[in-house]
């Protein structure tokens, strides 16, 4: 379940805050208005952690995402389905992301609303992530090339990417793109 001891499953108006020393399994869809990873309490880091359970699902954040130091936000799983993390505006990510298990294992991120968004920091490991804004003045802005280097399949359907950083991003045959 989504959320904290005991457990209380939180909807999209509501902020979600993981402690220090929590492990956290999201297995279903579910969703939440802002989430902090590591902000509160005592203890070794906080882990958000997605599974699949043989299904796919969809994880809703309607604002924003934080990690804090030391903290991750991860998908682990060896079994079919795939996830998907829709964020509506920001990740700031001073921890670690990683949503990459291996080609057939991966969470899908998706960057979804009218609101601009930005991604800072942190360690990323990803599969798949989407630009799909309401608008093409709509936009994703990399702060950090950390996050651009770990993308393995990006997709910009509407929107557009802003490159910020003083870190080199070429598109190589080794990342896929799709501009739709």
């Amino acid at each position: 379940r989504f959320g904290s001891i005991p457990a209380v499953v939180p909807g999209i108006n509501d902020t979600v805050n993981i402690s220090l020393g929590t492990t956290v399994f999201v297995t279903q869809g579910q969703s939440a208005r802002m989430v902090y990873v590591g902000y509160t309490g005592n203890g070794g880091p906080a882990i958000l952690e997605l599974r699949s359970a043989a299904r796919s699902y969809s994880l809703i954040v309607g604002l924003s995402v934080f990690i804090a130091p030391n903290c991750s936000f991860q998908y682990q799983s060896t079994a079919t389905g795939r996830p998907t993390v829709n964020i509506g505006k920001d990740i700031i990510n001073s921890g670690n992301i990683d949503f990459y298990a291996n080609a057939a294992n991966f969470a899908d991120l998706v960057f979804n609303s009218s609101q601009n968004s930005i991604v800072s920091n942190g360690t990323w490991d990803l599969g798949t992530v989407t630009i799909n804004k309401s608008s093409r003045a709509g936009t994703l802005t990399a702060n950090s090339n950390t996050f651009e280097l770990a993308i393995r399949t990006l997709n910009i359907n509407t929107g557009t990417f802003n490159h910020n950083n003083t870190g080199i991003y070429s598109i190589n045959s080794g990342v896929n793109y799709k501009i739709g």
